[in-house]
């Protein structure tokens, strides 16, 4: 959940990794039991000591992923503007699917910081949507 620098920052043995989350072996939903993100800061969710722990031990609200975080958040946003200036000027009150999928794509597992869109998108009420 950290890069290498972060990671070598905090000795492995002040909190084990029994005692943090494991993206590798818990799900996205275990995970969100006990993280959450306001804008780009995560934080724990409330009386989450295993959340807690994990950021702790990752060092997951550090400065540089925060900027990290918020960089990727105002490339989503260019993305909304976008298409609610498509949506204006083409006189809709709905996204299309292909719309849709270019903001959902943003959670994709496979990207940066997913779990934070995800999370976004679920505010957004953007999961809910459909054609």
């Amino acid at each position: 959940m950290s890069c290498e620098n972060c990671n070598g920052k905090i000795p492995h043995q002040i909190i084990p990794v029994t005692e943090a989350l494991n993206p590798f072996l818990d799900t996205d939903q275990e995970i969100k039991k006990h993280l959450t993100f306001e804008d780009e800061q995560i934080t724990m969710k409330p009386d989450s000591i295993l959340g807690s722990k994990t950021i702790q031990k990752f060092r997951l609200d550090s400065p540089s992923l925060d900027m990290l975080r918020l960089k990727q958040i105002k490339i989503f946003q260019q993305c909304c503007i976008s298409v609610q200036k498509n949506m204006i000027l083409e006189g809709r009150n709905k996204m299309s699917e292909k719309e849709l999928e270019s903001l959902r794509s943003f959670a994709n597992p496979d990207k940066s910081f997913s779990l934070m869109f995800e999370i976004l998108l679920e505010k957004m009420q953007i999961n809910q949507q459909t054609k």
